[in-house]
């Protein structure tokens, strides 16, 4: 498993990733003092630095439905293109069961709901950071 995930992906037009990962009790009270860190996740190696200005948002985010962080990731997140998730997943369980078993995805231009999907994905971390790359 990845140590990362990448939420938006890189085009011509807006130039920049949105990358989520989880982050230490360190790393959060670093970023909490507005402190450089350097992150490594499996292969990748990324550079956040201080002043926080390419962070959205990190700590104990509650991706619940209807959580106001939930709510708070449509409003951060600029996003305005479509990508597929599955239609069945359950976050509780990180499951996917389907009535016809057979996978089943659909579009999706909710970021908070793709954001909820790479959490699970993640192993459902403590703390986790979303962040922009350049």
């Amino acid at each position: 498993m990845k140590g990362y995930q990448t939420l938006i992906c890189r085009t011509e037009r807006d130039g920049i990733d949105i990358v989520m990962t989880y982050i230490t009790e360190k790393e959060e009270i670093k970023l909490d003092k507005g402190e450089a860190i350097k992150i490594t996740r499996n292969d990748k190696t990324f550079n956040i630095p201080n002043g926080r200005g390419n962070v959205i948002c990190y700590g104990h985010i509650d991706f619940n439905i209807n959580s106001d962080d939930y709510y708070q990731l449509q409003e951060l997140i600029p996003f305005n293109k479509i990508v597929h998730i599955p239609i069945d997943y359950d976050l509780k369980t990180h499951t996917c069961r389907s009535p016809i078993k057979r996978y089943r995805s659909c579009e999706c231009s909710n970021i908070a709901e793709v954001c909820r999907y790479a959490y699970g994905v993640l192993g459902k971390p403590d703390r986790v950071l979303i962040f922009k790359t350049r």
